[in-house]
């Protein structure tokens, strides 16, 4: 079971309702347990991490600057060059479950 974990107030509370915008959350486990007492990311942070994550690994990749990838699209991938079908299904499948 998880519960909110108290304080932290303000901007917080408008992106996580469900944990009274703490951000955080304990698990109710026994003592000795490696998550006893731990303040884990909600659901909410952990999203807004994931994006934080994604917005910088575009901004260090520079590729919105490069004209040729502005419009770049899965419809757009040209699957018929040599090798790059392989690559186009790993890239679609990494595109509908990034990993962490």
């Amino acid at each position: 079971m998880l519960s909110p974990m108290q304080g932290q107030q303000g901007a917080a509370e408008e992106r996580c309702a469900q944990f009274r915008g703490t951000g955080f959350v304990r698990r109710e486990v026994p003592f000795g347990h490696p998550q006893f007492g731990k303040a884990l990311p909600c659901v909410c942070t952990r999203k807004a991490q994931r994006q934080r994550k994604a917005a910088l690994l575009r901004e260090l990749s520079r590729l919105d600057t490069l004209p040729r990838y502005r419009q770049a699209t899965f419809e757009h991938f040209e699957v018929s060059v040599p090798g790059v079908a392989e690559a186009y299904t790993a890239a679609l499948a990494f595109a509908e479950q990034p990993s962490e």
